[in-house]
């Protein structure tokens, strides 16, 4: 006699997204720079220099995978920069225009 296994439901987080992020440095730093960024508002700062270091190396690893025409048609170089796209929106929408997600002084280079 068989048992029927319950249905599990697909979770696109669980299966895709989360071992993408960890899978690769750019993806796992935007991730970090995102929990970050949290922890620092939950603490009411609305600046994280930790944030800013993380988003800072993010954009370096995906800038040398751009660079690199083969790298920068794999899958890990598009999960990272849609986690770095994720993390600018969801700051942006969550904790208002008074979040400070740049060094001011080099504004210009983190701007999306």
């Amino acid at each position: 006699m068989s048992v029927a296994l319950p249905h599990a439901a697909f979770d696109p987080i669980r299966e895709v997204w989360l071992p993408l992020d960890l899978s690769n440095s750019a993806s796992f730093n935007a991730t970090m720079a995102h929990a970050a960024a949290h922890l620092a508002y939950l603490h009411g700062e609305l600046a994280s220099p930790e944030a800013l270091r993380y988003k800072t190396e993010a954009i370096s690893i995906i800038t040398k995978w751009l660079d690199d025409p083969e790298q920068a048609l794999r899958n890990e170089t598009l999960v990272s920069v849609v986690r770095l796209l994720m993390f600018e929106v969801r700051v942006r929408a969550e904790y208002g225009g008074d979040y400070i997600l740049y060094d001011s002084r080099h504004k210009e280079s983190f701007a999306l």
